[in-house]
């Protein structure tokens, strides 16, 4: 499954989503937050027993869309569209969720949004490449 900007694999029991809007820092959008909802069913549905997000590009995650925000998106966001439900439902995921990022100060990891970075560590759900 893709939706554009967030990839979904099945690699044995471990579901990988994966954001792919490098040209953007992966900042989170629209289409990323419905992308990563749908991936999350899909884990689900699939029987994942983990799910780990990582990125394409030199971020994982940095920040808001720009052009998102400026047209309105936060102030009143239908449910697959909103970040906070979308932080939420990692935290409280029925399965691990492991944010897979680069390490700090190596441009990846570092400039990942802190909600998500904080909902997938939490629970101690963060893997660091080696």
């Amino acid at each position: 499954m893709t939706t554009g900007t967030v990839m979904y694999e099945r690699l044995g029991d471990i579901a990988l989503v994966t954001l792919n809007d490098p040209s953007r820092r992966n900042a989170l959008s629209r289409e990323i937050v419905r992308g990563v909802s749908a991936a999350l069913d899909r884990a689900l549905e699939d029987g994942a027993r983990a799910v780990a997000i990582a990125a394409n590009g030199p971020a994982f995650c940095a920040g808001a869309n720009i052009d998102d925000l400026r047209s309105g998106w936060m102030e009143s966001p239908p449910p697959d569209e909103d970040p906070a439900l979308m932080f939420k439902r990692i935290a409280e995921f029925e399965r691990p969720v492991i944010a897979a990022g680069s390490r700090p100060g190596n441009r990846g990891w570092h400039g990942t949004h802190p909600r998500l970075r904080s909902g997938c560590r939490k629970h101690h759900r963060m893997a660091v490449d080696a």
